[in-house]
């Protein structure tokens, strides 16, 4: 009896699973059809597929097909990709060699999170006032008002982190800000949690507990980092890599379960574990498999979250208690995220992308609430509310980031157009010598063709993901540190125009036989990349077979030169193929260098 029940439950555990993957699947291409960040789409796809198979099935059916041990089982499978995923993630984050600025960080989490908990506050104790028995409940006004404020300050650092992935912002600035400041913020949002539901549970002293369990979870950190960085654990790593691998997962899994029984979230010790992992070659291999299982495993997690939180019956809430609670939302975040960059010293239109991107709570939100509701300070119309206010402001960071990303190609189009003279504030505009001065184009040409010089294809994705590549020669280095080179892109390339949306580009230096991919990306075949092999970079394609060079490059700025935009890039990362020598273009033909 116990055998067959058992495999009965197997069988649902794998049907869950195989249902997630092609819901999870579906959304992915809607997402992508509509030029959304892939995770919205997983995130929607996957967290509708509870309610819609508790309308299907009905609730008797649905807890027989979802009992305890399958949901049991999938909740694991979820929550460890969850783990693997943020281990990677914050392995990166630690040991990429353009950091974060500190200032920036700093001033971002100030302003992500105080403002949002002020308007908290104030809309705590306008629902306390308003005297609504529904929304306000029965607990505590400290507790009560506490949670509510913290529930809009959450930024979530899974499905951010994921917004950043698919937009390919990870290594940027804005991205590396955002990520950095949310992983704080939620951190002290989960400890004022503990503090909420302590005093509504007449337990305040939890939040000394849950302090001492983030100071001893650092510590072990430490001491582990200190151990597989001795050169007997780095060999055992280089010898063993799929044990350096089961290593790391285990450990990450440990640390994540431990912290979160203790009374913290099991982010906090899944980011901790990645901090641990040295920066050698044989651990950085390993948790680059460890990063790959569980960007693979991390959509279960979103069904799960509508599965736990979603099918549950709740009271209907007002129409202006869901406005007023979006409005909540919007303002505290946006705003504040906004003005803690500007003090960060970011430019403007990237402080507006940390505002918005520090406006996505998604799954971190719908836990918080989850725990709020549960421990009775949270009532049924106001827990409505506020997932209504997490799933929406977490939508809207797809359209947003786009119309940022508009408006800054508008922008620079604009003042491309006006020229230097009509408002132009570049530091390296110039003035303009009358045509009489000059000589002419063609003996201009010939001048910069007795120039010989190496051969580059430039390449970007936009921002809906579609790869662009322009041949390009005029390039040249700047500075040795930071590593920043220079491009020169015809003004109206989209080529240009994808680096612009993305801030990033990868720059392919063409060996001696590509004469045909430079030949190729010069002609401005819509069908250039299905013609020559490729490989996504970290900051655009790189051209796998025809580059004996590609340097991936952050946008650091830009410069008007009339027909051409001068790009400037800082250097990333770069990956070289021996044994290859450079194409050359000189006198109106190509040339190799001498073997």
């Amino acid at each position: 009896m116990h055998t067959s029940t058992g495999l009965l439950d197997l069988l649902r555990f794998a049907e869950v699973l195989v249902v997630a993957v092609a819901a999870v699947s579906v959304g992915r291409f809607v997402a992508g059809r509509t030029r959304q960040p892939l995770v919205i789409g997983e995130l929607v796809a996957g967290m509708s597929i509870g309610p819609i198979a508790f309308w299907l099935l009905g609730a008797h059916r649905f807890h027989v097909e979802l009992n305890d041990t399958v949901l049991a089982a999938v909740k694991l499978f979820a929550e460890a990709g969850l783990v693997l995923f943020l281990v990677g993630l914050s392995y990166q984050m630690r040991h990429r060699s353009h950091r974060p600025s500190t200032r920036a960080v700093t001033w971002v989490t100030l302003g992500a999170l105080l403002p949002a908990l002020l308007v908290g506050t104030l809309f705590a104790l306008w629902i306390v006032h308003s005297g609504s028995p529904q929304a306000r409940g029965t607990a505590s006004t400290t507790a009560f008002v506490l949670l509510v404020a913290v529930t809009l300050s959450i930024t979530a650092v899974p499905v951010l982190a994921r917004v950043l992935a698919d937009r390919r912002m990870t290594d940027t600035p804005v991205g590396r800000t955002a990520l950095n400041s949310s992983i704080v913020i939620d951190s002290v949002a989960w400890l004022l949690l503990t503090l909420a539901v302590g005093i509504r549970t007449g337990r305040p002293e939890a939040i000394l507990r849950s302090g001492g369990v983030l100071l001893t979870a650092a510590l072990v950190s430490f001491l582990v980092r200190r151990l597989l960085g001795t050169p007997g654990c780095e060999r055992l790593a280089a010898r063993a890599p799929a044990a350096a691998v089961i290593a790391i997962g285990a450990f990450a899994i440990a640390m994540a379960v431990t912290v979160e029984h203790s009374g913290m979230t099991a982010i906090l010790g899944a980011v901790l574990a990645g901090f641990a992992i040295p920066a050698s070659e044989p651990w950085a291999d390993a948790v680059g498999k460890v990063l790959t299982a569980g960007e693979r495993l991390i959509p279960i997690y979103f069904v799960v979250s509508g599965i736990t939180v979603l099918t549950k019956g709740f009271a209907t809430a007002s129409a202006s208690l869901i406005c007023l609670t979006i409005l909540a939302g919007l303002a505290g975040k946006i705003a504040g995220g906004y003005t803690g960059a500007r003090l960060g010293g970011l430019e403007p239109v990237d402080s507006l992308r940390v505002g918005v991107l520090m406006n996505t709570r998604g799954l971190t939100e719908l836990l918080v609430l989850h725990v709020g509701y549960n421990a009775g300070v949270l009532t049924a119309p106001l827990y409505l509310a506020l997932v209504v206010m997490a799933l929406v402001t977490t939508l809207l960071a797809g359209p947003l980031l786009q119309v940022i990303d508009g408006y800054e190609s508008r922008a620079h189009t604009c003042v491309r157009a006006r020229g230097p003279e009509t408002g132009g504030t570049h530091p390296m505009t110039r003035p303009t010598l009358p045509t009489a001065d000059t000589v002419a184009p063609d003996a201009f040409r010939s001048l910069m063709a007795a120039f010989p010089t190496g051969v580059a294809v430039i390449t970007a994705f936009g921002a809906d993901g579609v790869p662009w590549g322009m041949t390009c020669s005029s390039l040249c280095s700047l500075n040795v540190s930071p590593a920043t080179l220079l491009v020169c892109l015809r003004a109206e390339s989209p080529t240009l125009q994808a680096l612009l949306e993305r801030r990033q580009f990868t720059l392919n230096l063409l060996h001696a036989d590509a004469r045909q991919a430079a030949e190729l990306f010069a002609s401005g075949d819509p069908a250039r990349f299905e013609k020559v092999a490729w490989t996504e970079g970290r900051c655009g394609p790189h051209l796998a077979q025809d580059a004996h060079v590609s340097a991936d490059c952050r946008v650091d700025r830009t410069a008007d030169g009339g027909s051409h935009v001068v790009v400037f890039g800082e250097v990333a990362a770069i990956r070289r193929a021996d044994g290859q020598v450079p194409l050359l273009y000189g006198r109106r033909r190509y040339h190799t260098w001498p073997r």
